[in-house]
């Protein structure tokens, strides 16, 4: 079984460098060592929190990751700046992001299927002054990042629906 892993790793290195405009050593040592590692070690997600799991009507390993929209639909939100820390609360607590930006707000709204504030940037202000989010000193992606505070999740604890 390791001899077919390490001529799978080789045959993809292989290819990974030839098909590069020109032919990197680097190129074909990362991806050979990428492979190794991915058949060799289980792969471990880099994250504060571990994504949710939704398991099947029979608790079997059909297990699935937590979605943006799933989490939308099952709280109750009505401001914009809700929509805001609720995006900030998935992407911290369920897509494991140490940290996000304006754009990684906007992306989460649009994969739930929820309308975007008419103007985001405001809505990220008005949180950070109510003290739900806080600006990082680190950027991301040359973009002001931001993080949840404690009580932006319990603000996202608290817009959880209660149903009857």
């Amino acid at each position: 079984m390791e001899s077919e892993v390490l001529a799978g790793a080789i045959r993809n290195a292989v290819k990974a460098a030839e098909s590069a405009e020109s032919y990197k050593s680097e190129t074909y040592l990362a991806i050979l060592l990428t492979e190794l590692l991915r058949g060799a070690v289980p792969v471990i997600q880099a994250s504060r929190a571990e994504p949710a799991v939704v398991t099947g009507p029979r608790g079997g390993s059909d297990a699935k990751p937590y979605s943006a929209p799933e989490l939308f639909a099952s709280m109750g939100w009505k401001t914009d700046l809700d929509k805001v820390v609720l995006a900030g609360y998935f992407l911290e607590h369920h897509s494991g992001a140490d940290r996000f930006n304006v754009n990684d707000i906007r992306t989460c709204l649009i994969s739930a299927k929820v309308p975007s504030p008419k103007n985001l940037a405001l809505a990220l202000l008005k949180s950070v002054q109510r003290g739900w989010l806080m600006e990082t000193p680190e950027r991301k992606d040359e973009m002001k990042a931001y993080l949840l505070t404690q009580s932006g999740e319990r603000r996202a604890q608290e817009l959880e629906r209660k149903e009857p």
